[in-house]
């Protein structure tokens, strides 16, 4: 548990030591991922004796039910859901992100340190996608005064720490978001709101029939395109209900936050929000690529599409990358 699989490599080219942190993959990662209750970053301390994921594969008997329940009250977590506390304070991240950090730069330590002296000009590069890139960004915190040259490339990260805490990383990770992908989009204050929001349209009959009402303004070709239906569905609900309802706090991606997506339609979020807008060329294929840079608090919503799945494979994100180039 909190001990995602990495890779460490030296790039000749770069001239770089490239630490590469792979993505939810099985059960471990998955408890890892759901370990989102908000962790001051002052709170996380050495590892005495076996890792937490040691622990966790070494306790024999119980159920695993248990053996989790036991392992997140170590933690400081709670088993239940429960709203965020603190996030507007500075250091709070993402419980099993962090642990899994500070798990890794404890045991990695000597061994990047070792090959970095034995590699004089080269610098240190983190790198994951999903939950190895959130992993990695949190990491690049935590190792930011030891290796004061060390930069940070993650694709897809989810929410992993308080905004205060993201934009300290501005000018170390660099954060890529693909299209609608819906990840770096969604964390546990977003489970809330959603939650408080079904809730709220349930049980409170003079919201429901303004939704209703705002939904027969659409345009009558719409019923031939259900996927724009359902994204005005959700956009309607939202618009109503997010003064009120969608107010629990966010964690967000760390870093400087570049969107990317195919075509400057497909684009999101609204036009107002973005900056930077750079068109380039495809490298293979007929279509070119846009990459705009985003604020934080503007990658807190997400997008309902058909490809807000897809979008999250490092296919796709390998794909944009590599054209642009």
């Amino acid at each position: 548990l909190c001990h995602p699989a990495f890779v460490l490599a030296v790039d000749p080219d770069s001239r770089s030591v490239v630490l590469a942190l792979r993505g939810t993959l099985c059960l471990n990662d998955l408890l890892t991922d759901l370990l989102s209750a908000a962790l001051p970053i002052s709170s996380v301390k050495c590892p005495q004796g076996p890792s937490p994921a040691e622990k966790y594969h070494g306790t024999h008997n119980t159920t695993l039910r248990q053996r989790f329940s036991r392992w997140l009250r170590r933690a400081g977590a709670s088993s239940e859901l429960a709203e965020p506390k603190g996030l507007h304070e500075l250091g709070h991240a993402h419980t099993g992100f962090l642990s899994a950090a500070h798990v890794l730069c404890t045991k990695l330590l000597p061994l990047v340190s070792e090959t970095l002296a034995n590699l004089p000009g080269h610098s240190l590069i983190l790198c994951g996608h999903s939950l190895g890139g959130a992993v990695a960004a949190l990491m690049a915190l935590l190792w930011k005064d030891t290796f004061p040259e060390l930069r940070c490339y993650t694709y897809g990260q989810p929410p992993s720490a308080c905004l205060d805490t993201a934009m300290q990383l501005k000018d170390k990770v660099i954060s890529v978001i693909h299209g609608d992908d819906i990840i770096p989009r969604f964390g546990l204050g977003n489970v809330l709101d959603l939650r408080q929001a079904l809730v709220r349209l349930c049980k409170d009959e003079t919201m429901s029939s303004e939704v209703n009402a705002a939904l027969t303004q659409v345009p009558a070709d719409w019923a031939d395109h259900p996927e724009q239906w359902e994204s005005h569905v959700l956009h309607v609900a939202l618009t109503l209900l997010r003064g009120e309802e969608m107010v629990h706090p966010k964690m967000h991606p760390v870093g400087r936050l570049l969107y990317l997506t195919p075509s400057p339609e497909s684009a999101h979020p609204s036009p107002s929000a973005l900056v930077n807008d750079r068109p380039r060329p495809a490298g293979q294929g007929s279509m070119s690529w846009l990459w705009r840079e985003v604020r934080w608090p503007d990658i807190t919503e997400p997008v309902l599409s058909s490809t807000m799945l897809s979008d999250h494979l490092i296919k796709a994100y390998a794909k944009g990358v590599l054209e642009l180039q």
